[in-house]
């Protein structure tokens, strides 16, 4: 996961694991949402309704956000999207948002490649109640 492209989608999948964040919420997130607040890192995000929600982060998505963020040089783009597309044929990330259907076929794709057998969905990694 040392491509751009590896450590944005791990990245997504950590927020989506670790915080039980609906995609549409991970992918409509802001580099400013992921800020450092007590020497721990923390993000906003902004669920249904416009509610903003602030969590700090487990440290497997801390190390996974760092990584991201340093390693494609998008830390400094404070109002431009978390999770963002890539320019077909590179490397190089657009200042535009990836799609939550992209996103989502992307996750069920890294599922597959990594042999689980289990259907993905769109409540995948969100809690449930019995």
């Amino acid at each position: 996961m040392s491509t751009p492209i590896g450590l944005r989608d791990r990245a997504l999948i950590g927020l989506m694991v670790y915080t039980f964040a609906r995609i549409g919420a991970a992918t409509a997130m802001r580099v400013e949402d992921v800020y450092v607040q007590n020497r721990r890192l923390w993000v906003r995000l902004r669920e249904k309704g416009g509610k903003a929600v602030d969590l700090p982060c487990q440290h497997n998505l801390e190390t996974y956000l760092h990584a991201y963020l340093d390693g494609t040089g998008i830390a400094g783009d404070g109002d431009g999207p978390l999770i963002r597309t890539i320019r077909r044929g590179t490397a190089e990330f657009t200042r535009t948002a990836h799609p939550a259907a992209n996103a989502c076929a992307m996750v069920q794709r890294r599922a597959k490649a990594a042999d689980i057998a289990t259907r993905i969905g769109n409540h995948t990694f969100r809690p449930t109640r019995h």
